[in-house]
């Protein structure tokens, strides 16, 4: 009998219950949930924080946090416009700027979409290791660096993409390999890094047959998870018009799904034997796929479909007993029955999304470019929005947690938010 975990598996030997590290933007499962932290559900400029610190550049990337120290990357642009891509740690406890390390100096970088940034992939670290961090910026650069000292240990920046509007992809960690995705216009392919050195280990093209696809629609901007299918991980990742399943060891192709979709954003969503798919633009559908199949199981595997409803194409879904909430890059949220896609309700939440929701607490956290959080009690029967809190500057980045704390990151500023 085939035997299936749709949870992600702790590759790294992440401990679901470590209070003390936010290591995945999407947290130690990769999935926004920090089940036992009481975190403030309330707060403003002028309460319930601990303190709040400029961040310079312009970066989307998320906080991680470990060892007591909060790690994302941002990007300068200089006067003859070339970009200086940092990566930037601060105190968790006092909010200090503990240093911005120089990554790499790119004199002609690619242009980007006017929403995107330089730094939009968020780094990663192994709870296990937190002496390394590993910062990503798509095609210009990668590289893992000293958390004690700051010193770039390696760095890579010859893999070359065209991304068209910028890098969005974010690494992964996999035992003793770091894994990358590149899906531009011009070249799609996963490689692993060897994260003591920065050896490619392995590389992968994707099988897709782009011929008969336009270019622009070739390029996707998604992140890894892992899952456990009879014991063995599996590393599944949606890229352009197709989500595959591999073999995080070496790369093999175990399965694909195939789709009309392109320049994918939010991350899968995994639970009870299914993947949850957003096929990204024009117009997203989501599609809730069955786990454990090989080969192309795109017409044997499709469990249930909800086509071009108000689905989202930037903030990833979140699962919370049963039922998978979402909200639309225009403030439409929706709650569906997990298993069977059957909409339990669709109202209005007002605002536009990019960052990814948290479950904290058993609260949900969704945050809006205008820098509005809605702290929602989940269930079937309607939304119920408890609080709505205000920042300055606005969300692009997802929230950390660490503890009963909350690490956010505005377009301009970082904050700590504490309960009283």
């Amino acid at each position: 009998m085939r035997t299936m975990t749709a949870v992600i598996v702790c590759a790294l030997t992440m401990s679901a219950g470590a209070a003390d590290t936010w290591p995945d933007y999407r947290g130690p499962l990769q999935n926004g949930h920090a089940d036992g932290a009481r975190v403030a559900r309330t707060w403003s400029e002028a309460q319930n924080v601990t303190w709040k610190t400029a961040i310079d550049g312009k970066g989307w990337s998320s906080p991680i946090v470990a060892g007591g120290l909060i790690w994302m990357t941002t990007a300068i642009e200089e006067p003859d416009g070339a970009q200086s891509l940092y990566a930037v740690s601060v105190d968790l406890a006092t909010g200090k700027n503990i240093r911005k390390i120089l990554i790499e100096r790119v004199a002609q970088p690619q242009p980007i979409h006017r929403f995107n940034s330089y730094a939009s992939p968020s780094p990663i670290i192994d709870p296990a290791d937190p002496a390394r961090v590993y910062v990503h910026f798509g095609t210009f650069a990668t590289a893992c660096i000293d958390a004690d000292d700051g010193r770039v240990l390696w760095k890579r920046n010859d893999l070359h993409i065209d991304h068209m509007v910028g890098p969005g992809s974010s690494p992964v960690l996999y035992g003793d390999l770091l894994i990358l995705q590149y899906d531009g216009v011009d070249h799609d392919f996963m490689t692993a890094m060897d994260r003591a050195t920065g050896r490619t280990v392995w590389q992968v093209d994707r099988s897709m047959d782009f011929s008969h696809v336009r270019v622009d629609q070739r390029k996707a901007f998604g992140t890894p998870i892992f899952v456990e299918v009879d014991g063995k991980t599996q590393l599944i990742i949606q890229a352009a018009q197709a989500l595959y399943g591999y073999d995080p060891r070496n790369g093999a192709e175990l399965w694909r799904f195939d789709f009309d979709g392109y320049s994918n954003v939010p991350r899968l969503v995994l639970g009870d034997g299914l993947v949850y798919l957003s096929t990204g633009y024009d117009n997203a559908d989501m599609v809730a796929i069955k786990l454990g199949g090989r080969g192309n199981i795109t017409k044997t595997h499709e469990a249930w479909r909800l086509p071009r409803r108000q689905v989202p194409r930037r903030a990833s879904p979140i699962l919370v007993d049963g039922a998978l909430y979402m909200v639309s890059d225009g403030g439409v949220m929706q709650c569906l029955d997990a298993q069977t896609g059957e909409v339990h309700w669709r109202e209005r939440l007002g605002g536009n999304y990019t960052a990814c929701p948290i479950y904290a607490g058993g609260r949900l956290y969704f945050f809006n470019e205008a820098g509005d959080c809605a702290v929602i009690e989940p269930g079937v029967d309607g939304l119920h929005v408890e609080h709505t809190n205000t920042l300055e500057s606005g969300f692009m980045a997802s929230p950390a947690v660490v503890g009963d704390t909350l690490i956010l990151r505005t377009k301009t500023h970082l904050y700590r938010i504490d309960a009283p």
